[in-house]
């Protein structure tokens, strides 16, 4: 300090200005920032909320379209299982045809022409009346339908220990 008080007294004294009240522009640089600072971050807070929100509901957006692109995937399986069915069905029916007729052709089986089709005409006059009265002929008696049960168990009964159907000609009777 002695340093400091020494080089003032030596050096000759100049006239200072008296201080001014006035505000330099240093000061309002200083406090304009201020205001502009607290106006600012109220807006880049309503801006970050408003950010969120949208955020929020763009989220919810995608999680909808994403559902309904899940069920139209879903529908389109479930189509698609349904086609896959119907082709193996039409390819299980093709390959039994094929078989059949394969099988046809090996027992000496062919299928008709157009020549050796025959149609037989029946008369139209036929009476009808006749046709419905032998349907309805008097119901079979008691004993005759008993008989018919017996001769069903019998015929199941063989059937079975026999390990296979009897006679086909037999089964029609």
């Amino acid at each position: 300090m002695a340093l400091a008080q020494r080089i003032i007294w030596l050096e000759p004294e100049t006239p200072q200005e008296p201080p001014s009240v006035s505000v330099t522009s240093r000061h309002r640089l200083r406090a304009i920032p201020l205001i502009w600072l607290k106006a600012l971050a109220v807006i880049l807070l309503v801006a970050a909320g408003a950010t969120l929100l949208l955020a929020y509901v763009h989220s919810y957006a995608c999680i909808a379209e994403q559902e309904f692109t899940r069920q139209r995937l879903h529908q389109d399986i479930a189509q698609l299982r349904r086609d896959n069915i119907a082709l193996n069905l039409d390819l299980d029916r093709l390959t039994a045809q094929a078989h059949l007729t394969e099988m046809a052709k090996n027992q000496g089986l062919e299928i008709p022409t157009v020549d050796r089709v025959h149609y037989v005409r029946v008369p139209s006059d036929m009476n009808q009346s006749g046709v419905a009265q032998a349907r309805v002929s008097s119901p079979p008696s008691w004993v005759a339908r008993s008989g018919r049960h017996v001769l069903a168990a019998m015929g199941h009964t063989v059937e079975r220990l026999s390990r296979g159907p009897g006679d086909p000609a037999y089964a029609q009777d």
